[in-house]
């Protein structure tokens, strides 16, 4: 008798026409472990730095020159690439976004010498080095394609707040769209907490598969979620997509926490989260959390987190803000959309939340 759901698969499907073994390879590839740079520990880069670039001098002052362009002309954002040119920068820039995408998929860029900018002049800078590392989509209905992390005094409580907007933990997820990269810029640190964590989902996956694969299953099984008011116009409120994924034997983490699974029970009983589900995000999140698994930083103001949204998922802790509003804690966010040839590999069961993607993002707001 077959044990698990592609054991079953495995027996029903025995023909040998191409479909068939296309199906097949796919859910075997599935219930496969994962052999992959981005399938790593955090503990392995404890006495590693691969993964950290420091900007040189030459690139500091290539970034300067291309601010005082766009500040001699009075541009605002959003500017196109052409108008904040960049050169030995872009050099060190595209190796952390290569990091990004085919290795660990995490990456920290530092040197930017923030206390010699103003806010405004930080935004001109991560949107001028933003556009030439991907394209930026909108992030609420709002419109922001360069959009702000920061305690905005709300709580997750209320349907329509989106964690980033508070001051509460993170649990580990993906970002609500399936960007290829998540960029976040330090603009200023917490008083005190808000450390960022980091975990490989494709190490998440070979966990479960080891020791929970009956949860694997139910991973790369439909979950309904909450767009918590960033749907678009005439949209559903709510959204269905699995957990995992693979598209040419490539696996796809979307994985989002307790939060935007529960509240979309507001729509009606169908929506209701089963026990397996629940028992399947509760697993993920104490596999996430396990010291030797995740990678923790502290932002220091100036540095850049670039994040492969497909392969990893990142979390925060609590934190203490400062009272003066011009310390606040407070973060620069991107979501970047990569050409065909440079991203991941999609399942077709994504396609609907992709197209949010090429479509520039999330709507703004009739």
């Amino acid at each position: 008798m077959a044990q698990s759901y592609h054991e079953l698969f495995r027996l029903v499907f025995t023909g040998d026409d191409e479909l068939t073994k296309e199906l097949i390879l796919l859910v075997e590839s599935s219930y496969q472990k994962i052999v992959d740079p981005g399938a790593w520990v955090g503990s392995e880069f404890k006495n590693c730095t691969d993964w950290i670039y420091d900007l040189s001098s030459d690139a500091i002052s290539d970034i300067e020159y291309a601010l005082n362009l766009v500040k001699a002309k009075n541009l605002e954002i959003p500017f196109e690439k052409s108008e904040f040119p960049i050169s030995v920068a872009l050099d060190e820039i595209n190796a952390a976004v290569e990091e990004a995408l085919i290795g660990s998929g995490c990456s920290l860029i530092r040197g930017i010498p923030r206390k010699n900018f103003d806010v405004h002049e930080c935004e001109l800078i991560y949107w001028g080095l933003g556009i030439h590392m991907g394209s930026p989509v909108s992030q609420n209905r709002k419109g922001d394609r360069l959009g702000h992390v920061r305690d905005q005094g709300l709580t997750s409580g209320n349907p329509k707040v989106r964690l980033y907007q508070t001051s509460e933990k993170m649990d580990f997820h993906c970002d609500m769209l399936p960007v290829d990269l998540l960029g976040l810029f330090c603009v200023n640190k917490a008083k005190s907490g808000g450390w960022s964590h980091v975990v490989s989902s494709l190490t998440v996956h070979n966990i479960l598969l080891e020791e929970r694969p009956d949860l694997l299953e139910t991973a790369f099984n439909n979950f309904y979620l909450d767009w918590r008011g960033e749907e678009g116009p005439g949209n559903n409120p709510w959204y269905s997509i699995p957990m995992f994924s693979v598209c040419q034997n490539k696996l796809t983490a979307r994985f989002t926490n307790r939060l935007y699974c529960q509240s979309s029970e507001r729509f009606g009983p169908e929506f209701k989260i089963s026990a397996k589900q629940l028992e399947t995000l509760d697993y993920v999140q104490e596999i996430a959390n396990r010291e030797e698994l995740r990678l923790s930083m502290l932002l220091e103001e100036g540095d850049i987190q670039i994040l492969n949204n497909h392969i990893t998922m990142h979390g925060r802790d609590t934190y203490l803000d400062h009272q003066e509003p011009d310390k606040k804690r407070h973060l620069f966010r991107m979501w970047l959309r990569l050409e065909n040839d440079k991203r991941r590999p999609l399942a077709n069961t994504l396609d609907d939340l992709y197209s949010v993607v090429q479509r520039n993002g999330i709507p703004m707001a009739m």
